[in-house]
């Protein structure tokens, strides 16, 4: 039987699986798979890109921004009010 192929109206199946692989002669025969995709889809996937580039170029400036932050306020004790040694961050050191 070939891939994608099934048998109704039948009790029971009997089957021998022989040559199976990538170098059956049915899947040699395939071919390359060739996806035809639309200029949409081209422009998307780019936005998409673009849109991932730019969330993790955001966060790694926040985190510098916030460890320049705490760095530069490190001797303002306001921030850490109530903390005891342990709960300082690690940058504080």
């Amino acid at each position: 039987m070939h891939r994608g192929s099934f048998v109704e109206n039948s009790g029971f199946v009997i089957g021998v699986v022989v040559g199976t692989g990538l170098e059956s002669k049915l899947i040699m025969n395939l071919g390359g798979y060739s996806f035809k995709r639309s200029r949409f889809e081209k422009v998307l996937n780019m936005l998409l890109v673009g849109n991932l580039c730019m969330s993790l170029t955001c966060t790694v400036l926040g985190t510098l921004g916030c460890l320049a932050f705490n760095n530069a306020n490190i001797d303002r004790q306001y921030l850490y009010e109530g903390m005891t040694e342990e709960d300082l961050p690690f940058w504080t050191f």
